[in-house]
């Protein structure tokens, strides 16, 4: 017996939700420049209001595993939401360091709240592939609103107000979702054949690990995609323009997957994304003219965005209780911690072979751990 959810304005509350969850960290690298401009904070400083997102995200996403099983889900999430927007609005008001990365630490853990309950919500339906490719497709749409609409609107002078305001506002629409999802999930069977086809404990964990991994990867390479355009001596407008584009390969690449749901399984297609990866990466390390470097920078991001809803639906196919499919939250998170850093302390100096390489070796992990 394992709980299902088949109706279709839940489902589709559980991907707002997702989307709800994820806007502050879509909008993060906006948010961080605009603290050191208008905030006058230094580098060493913005660089760790990522850190603090992170760390709240992690800490309170992973305590899912607790209280998801027992805790009226409508209701956490309209608190959660509550408290990741108070804080918001109270940094609206605070220009003190520490107490703005307190609060920074705070609406991560609120934000990754409500995103692991959709994560959790969307892995008991019929076809979670499908869904999970549908929800990172969705994710970065009210980030990219925001980012587009406020250097349109220049609402004020204070870019790090209008972004907190933009997100408080897109925040409240967006809750309005919690409303239809589940506050509890009825029971229903699931055919034989698919509980056959679950695994283990333990390989439900190296799945979650392989998330960790890849993501790790993608996150370190995309992070500083930018920085080794600029190290060819690219046209800035070119790769400011190229950044833009690999968010819609992304989104395009997450719905092939949500089109194919799992017609072909989670696992083959997973790795057939990650080898597309190892063949992306390791040919933006050749010297490329701007259109090869354009093209491959594209289909890295295009087989992130298919690969990453295939290994979170596989934890999910594996996971027969539906306890852990919460740790894909903060194992996203992790990789996005320590991929960036990484690469970033590996191409000092602005050579990128070495940082390439270990984005290499963590892709490769990530196959052998998905695999067993």
């Amino acid at each position: 017996m394992r709980t299902l959810i088949q109706n279709p304005s839940a489902i589709c509350a559980s991907v707002l939700i997702s989307a709800l969850g994820a806007t502050f960290y879509n909008v993060l690298p906006m948010l961080v420049g605009a603290a050191q401009e208008d905030l006058g904070f230094s580098s060493w400083q913005i660089g760790l209001i990522p850190t603090a997102f992170f760390s709240g995200w992690v800490l309170f996403a992973g305590s899912g595993y607790l209280w998801l099983h027992r805790a009226n889900l409508r209701v956490v999430a309209l608190g959660a939401s509550g408290v990741a927007m108070s804080a918001l609005l109270l940094s609206l008001h605070i220009n003190h360091f520490q107490a703005l990365l307190g609060l920074t630490f705070i609406a991560g853990g609120g934000f990754s709240c409500v995103y692991g309950i959709g994560t959790h919500l969307l892995g008991l339906t019929l076809n979670p592939t499908r869904w999970y490719g549908l929800k990172i497709a969705v994710e970065p749409m009210p980030g990219m609103v925001i980012l587009f609409a406020l250097p349109a609107t220049a609402i004020s002078a204070n870019i790090f107000s209008d972004i907190l305001w933009a997100m408080i506002f897109v925040s409240a629409l967006l809750s309005v979702a919690i409303f239809f999802i589940p506050s509890v999930v009825s029971s229903s069977e699931i055919s034989e054949d698919k509980l056959a086809g679950a695994n283990d404990h333990g390989s439900v964990v190296l799945a979650l690990i392989s998330v960790f991994l890849f993501f790790s990867a993608a996150s370190g390479m995309w992070a500083f995609l930018e920085r080794l355009g600029a190290a060819r001596d690219f046209d800035q407008d070119y790769l400011s323009a190229l950044l833009g584009i690999t968010l819609i390969t992304a989104t395009s690449g997450s719905l092939l997957t949500a089109w194919m749901g799992d017609r072909y399984g989670n696992l083959k297609p997973f790795i057939l994304s990650a080898m597309f990866f190892l063949a992306s990466i390791f040919t933006l390390a050749l010297p490329l003219d701007m259109l090869s470097f354009g093209v491959a920078a594209g289909v890295m991001t295009f087989v992130v965005g298919a690969g990453l809803p295939l290994i979170v639906a596989e934890v999910a196919a594996r996971d027969i209780e539906h306890r852990l499919v919460i740790m894909t939250v903060p194992a996203v998170g992790l990789g996005a911690m320590l991929g960036p850093p990484v690469v970033g302390f590996l191409a000092d100096g602005q050579v990128f072979a070495t940082a390439i390489f270990a984005c290499g070796i963590l892709a490769l992990l990530s196959i052998l751990t998905a695999r067993h």
